[in-house]
């Protein structure tokens, strides 16, 4: 069959075989390849270099992050040893106050006590001595105190008498008080007797309040004494009962 490129039937004529390059195209080609690999080594580096840059910084943030958590726990430690030791040094601050207080504040007790004309045809008188123990005075100072006798105390009136203003009493002072209530009867013989043999006692009681100077404004003491039966009873001495002996207790 004959060949028909170039001819008007197929006019096109594709020449498929490319000249040679010459030696500087091919100079050319090859410096251009070594660039081109270059270029992507430098590129390959930088990615590299940015990579382990970012990892660093990554770990030099999670190392200030740990250390700024620790930090942050020292100081809280730092301010609960703070606290702590602000709330011992206020206990020790109270403790002393309170201390003080006990120590300056006034208390109000009984000193002496006894019992008068205490025989047959005698009408019992009690002198009852209170004195001031404390560092400070006792303000608006008022005493009840009775002296009657009876088989027992329950049968005895309640309250006393009324109470008796006695006003300031200072460190160390001293106060007495008598009983001389004309309501308590002469002693028969009879009377008397019941007292030696203990079916009678008689009792001196009653209560002393005051105020002290550090704003308790109701301290007391109340108190009740009684003759002891048998030979010991004409000297007069009287002994604390065991009940009905009470104070206050303040702050």
């Amino acid at each position: 069959m004959p060949d028909l490129r170039g001819t008007s039937q197929q006019p096109l004529l594709v020449n498929a075989t490319l000249p040679p390059k010459s030696a500087e195209e091919k100079a050319a080609e090859a410096q251009e390849r070594a660039e081109r690999l270059s270029t992507d080594t430098w590129t390959r580096g930088i990615g590299i270099a940015t990579i382990l840059v970012l990892i660093a910084q990554a770990i030099a943030f999670i190392v200030q992050a740990h250390r700024l958590r620790q930090s942050v726990i020292e100081m809280q430690r730092a301010t609960q040893a703070t606290q702590q030791v602000a709330q011992a040094e206020q206990l020790t601050v109270d403790t002393m106050q309170a201390t003080a207080r006990r120590e300056l504040k006034a208390y109000v007790f009984l000193h002496t006590s006894r019992v008068f004309q205490l025989g047959p045809n005698g009408r019992p008188e009690a002198r009852v001595t209170f004195k001031n123990y404390g560092k400070t005075p006792a303000y608006k100072v008022k005493l009840t105190l009775d002296c009657e006798w009876a088989a027992s105390f329950e049968n005895l009136p309640q309250p006393p008498s009324t109470a008796v203003d006695v006003s300031t009493l200072g460190p160390d002072a001293e106060f007495t008080a008598n009983t001389n209530d004309p309501s308590i009867p002469v002693l028969s013989a009879e009377d008397y007797q019941s007292l030696i043999d203990g079916t009678q006692t008689l009792y001196v009681y009653g209560t002393i309040r005051y105020e002290d100077a550090f704003g308790n404004q109701n301290r007391f003491q109340k108190f009740r004494l009684r003759t002891g039966s048998g030979p010991g009873l004409p000297a007069g001495v009287l002994s604390l009962c065991k009940v009905g002996n009470e104070t206050d207790e303040p702050d």
